[in-house]
């Protein structure tokens, strides 16, 4: 385990000057002016220069700090002896160098740094006897400036690097959530790849496979004509099932994962360490009795002891109640069973209280809780001692600040590494439905469209059979050419978007129209589209758009006249199929669902699709895409829209009003 922070900066330097400062004005105020004890008291200022290293060097801080104040008080010893040993300054210097062996050291600097304060103290005591007796002054020493500032320190690292820990994980769950969607997508795809595998792919193999056989081999009659169409129509059933399993799952919703509520803080659970500190309390107060002028029997003064110490144990279930409490017993105590004004205990009072406070309740009662420590101080040992009191309330009240800061923090990043969590497997959850929504429309879209086609020409060239034999072929042909289309348009199903020279393109396009002539629509194109205009799935939309469209055509107005016009329109690439009232439908009748997931997808685009049936009892469908700005530059420009011209399709662009 090493060092937290194994830097001096300038934070550490003002803290060692502030030291310096104040031990130059203590020198002053306790001098009285006697001109020796003033340059004694500003020469052993210098003491304090070493704690710029507090946090880089804590050992060697705290090493050559008791050393230095050991000499230091062997030669005021010497040269004054009537000068008194107690300073505030010292004290705060020594849990500081404390804390900061706590917070900033290894396991070897603890265990060579810890005992240090208490070897510091007793060795002061030694060289300038004070009123106060040896077995006093260890308690005081080992608990209240060695234990626990070297916990509260180990207390903070303890935070700190828990807080280290989330953040690491933090960053970890940030980056897998980034890269899991992914993985995921491949997953779920091979799945689902796996899943349709005996259905639909093979199914569809078997389909191509049997149009192979029947158009290269001889036509005896139209039953083999009618086994392709019963296969087709099978085969559609199927695909219509399995776009309907892939959309019925509904997505998650969102909201429940960005919607959190703000963070407040829990209940504190069980503290141990303040069942610790109150039996280190009461156990300082029942060793100092002896040395108290007891104003009741030692047994109730013990029980009594013991009865004050109980708030403090009780402090992590209500802070602020818990000092308020603390302070009145210990106010009865002084004033009933002892006074305790001159113990050492009430340095430790001075410290403890706050910290707890400070450690466990909010800010506001935290700082409510300071205020109660003071009056407390104020109330039970007078003004006398007041200021060194509270050098030690605030520095115990900004060690607890610390700790609470660190606990409020760790919870605060648990709770978002868990909604990152969430996050992630709601982030799954859609990828996952996304993508099953996306090989629906792929599906329904392409798929679909080529079974539509192979069942209606079979069932066309097996009616056509005995009457037209070279039509029946030629429809054949047609079926063959759409199940090769149907069988690429499955395998590419299960890739993110079907490859751009595929679909979308004008060639493709054209390719597409010159297929539905000869499925037997009359077909009127104007196809005039620049490929670079649309990114990849914007190419695939438009193909897909105009695919329906005469999808739609071929099943419900067969016979029907038919306009297409694709291209440049302002800003936009626009998409008109238009056509006449037609025969009897050929199919059963429209769901609209493939119409409205075809606008999902235009949407997803930025663009808009509309349709409408037409005065004529023919129908329209209108789609329009942005087109792709080049990488880094941003246009911004008015969305026009397409007025219907005297054909019923595309007329002139006109801006939108705004």
């Amino acid at each position: 385990m090493t060092s937290i922070s194994p830097r001096v900066d300038r934070a550490d330097r003002l803290i060692a000057a502030g030291f310096v400062g104040g031990a130059l004005v203590e020198a002053a105020v306790r001098s009285h002016g006697r001109p020796e004890e003033l340059a004694l008291g500003c020469l052993g200022s210098g003491v304090f220069v070493v704690l710029a290293f507090r946090r880089a060097r804590p050992l060697a801080t705290m090493t050559i700090f008791t050393m230095l104040g050991l000499a230091w008080s062997a030669v005021q010893a010497r040269l004054t002896p009537h000068a008194s040993a107690d300073s505030g300054v010292v004290v705060l210097a020594v849990l500081v160098a404390a804390y900061a062996v706590g917070a900033y050291g290894d396991r070897r600097q603890l265990l060579l740094g810890a005992p240090q304060p208490l070897l510091l103290i007793l060795g002061v005591d030694l060289l300038q006897p004070t009123s106060e007796s040896l077995p006093s002054v260890v308690p005081f020493a080992a608990l209240f400036a060695a234990a626990i500032p070297v916990t509260a320190g180990r207390l903070a690292r303890g935070r700190a690097e828990l807080v280290e820990g989330l953040e690491a994980q933090a960053r970890e769950l940030e980056a897998r959530r980034e890269a899991q969607p992914a993985a995921v997508l491949a997953r779920e795809r091979l799945r689902l790849a796996e899943q349709f595998h005996a259905t639909l792919v093979s199914g569809m193999r078997d389909l191509a496979a049997r149009v192979e056989t029947t158009a290269d081999g001889p036509l005896t009659d139209g039953r083999q004509v009618g086994g392709i169409e019963h296969a087709a129509r099978q085969l559609l059933a199927r695909t219509r099932e399995a776009v309907v399993a892939l959309a019925g799952e509904p997505v998650p919703s969102a909201v429940e994962a960005d919607t959190a509520p703000p963070f407040r803080r829990p209940r504190p659970d069980l503290q141990p360490w303040t069942a610790l500190a109150a039996a280190a309390l009461g156990a300082g107060l029942t060793i100092e009795l002896p040395q108290l002028p007891m104003q009741v029997p030692g047994p109730l003064a013990v029980l009594t002891c013991a009865i004050v110490a109980v708030p403090l144990a009780l402090a992590w279930l209500a802070p602020l109640a818990m000092t308020a409490t603390l302070w009145v017993l210990v106010a009865a105590f002084d004033a009933l069973i002892a006074p305790l004004d001159t113990s050492f205990t009430a340095i430790g009072l001075a410290f403890v209280p706050p910290f707890a406070v400070a450690a466990l309740a909010t800010r506001r009662r935290a700082a409510a809780g300071l205020l109660i420590c003071g009056l407390g101080e104020l109330t039970c040992f007078g003004p006398a001692g007041l200021a060194d009191a509270a050098v030690i309330l605030v520095l115990a009240w900004v060690a607890g600040s610390v700790i609470q800061e660190r606990s409020r923090l760790a919870d605060q990043l648990d709770r978002n590494a868990q909604l990152l969590a969430e996050q992630r497997e709601t982030a799954e959850r859609h990828a996952v439905a996304e993508e099953r929504g996306r090989l629906a429309r792929e599906l329904h879209d392409a798929l679909g469209h080529s079974l539509t086609v192979v069942a209606l020409q079979a069932e066309a060239a097996r009616r056509l059979w005995d009457t037209d034999r070279a039509r029946a072929a030629g429809l054949v042909e047609v079926i063959r050419a759409t199940t090769r289309d149907g069988l690429a348009d499955l395998d590419a199903g299960f890739a993110p978007w079907p490859a751009p020279d595929r679909v979308g393109t004008t060639a493709a396009l054209r390719e597409l129209v010159c297929r539905a002539r000869s499925a037997g629509l009359h077909v009127e194109a104007d196809v005039d589209l620049d490929d670079d205009l649309l990114g990849p799935e914007a190419h695939v939309v438009v193909h897909r758009v105009l695919q329906e469209a005469l999808t739609n055509v071929l099943k419900h107005a067969p016979g029907a006249l038919v306009r297409v016009q694709v291209g440049r329109s302002g800003r936009q690439v626009a998409v008109a199929v238009a056509n006449t009232r037609g025969g009897p439908s050929r199919g059963p009748d429209g769901s609209g669902h493939g119409l409205s997931g075809m606008q999902t997808r235009v949407v997803a685009c930025g663009g808009q699709l509309n349709w409408a049936r037409r005065p004529d009892g023919g129908f329209l469908v209108r789609a329009a895409l942005p087109i792709a700005e080049p990488a880094g530059i941003a246009v911004t420009v008015p969305v026009p829209t397409r007025t219907p011209g005297p054909s019923g399709l595309m007329g002139p662009a006109t801006p939108a009003v705004p």
